[in-house]
């Protein structure tokens, strides 16, 4: 599962150091810090144990900045956590304070690099192939289909379309 900015997605947190980020995030004063990243791990060597720590040498260096919707559970069980992604987010530097890495960084924006011709044919090519998908999904698809024709964001639509793909 990939998070993707514009994207929701339920996160299960049960490492201590991401238990203490989740909680500090909860409690910030201002609305700027109560943000988490989600990083991947460069592999997944530590899968067998979900209680061991990665290192940031373990974790990729571009991540996605998220806000943090809902969050059910406690610090001994672990949390259900529903994040929202804002942005992607680059990192410059890892410092561990109080039990949490932090990333220090800077919001990574996507890079339009086609003029608007092309990129409006882009956006319509996308919508038509995923209106086409969904009408090959059984079931009523067409608040989904509602929803692609009505995005006239690119990126959005390419991060929306992106995290529904099942790659294996």
């Amino acid at each position: 599962t990939v998070l993707f900015p514009g994207t929701a997605l339920p996160l299960r947190v049960g490492r201590s150091k991401s238990i203490a980020a989740v909680e500090q995030a909860q409690a910030a004063d201002k609305p700027q810090e109560g943000y988490i990243v989600a990083i991947a791990q460069k592999e997944d060597q530590l899968a067998g144990d979900p209680k061991q720590e990665p290192t940031a040498a373990d974790l990729r260096q571009v991540c996605v900045l998220c806000k943090i919707e809902k969050i059910r559970g406690s610090r001994e069980q672990g949390y259900k956590v529903l994040v929202r992604g804002v942005s992607r987010f680059k990192i410059n530097e890892w410092r561990e304070n109080s039990g949490v890495i932090r990333a220090q960084g800077f919001e990574w924006n996507d890079q339009l690099d086609a003029d608007a011709k092309t990129q409006g044919a882009l956006l319509d090519s996308l919508k038509t192939l995923a209106r086409e998908i969904l009408e090959l999904v059984p079931g009523d698809t067409a608040q989904l289909a509602e929803l692609v024709g009505s995005i006239e964001d690119l990126p959005l639509l390419t991060h929306l379309v992106s995290s529904n793909l099942e790659i294996p």
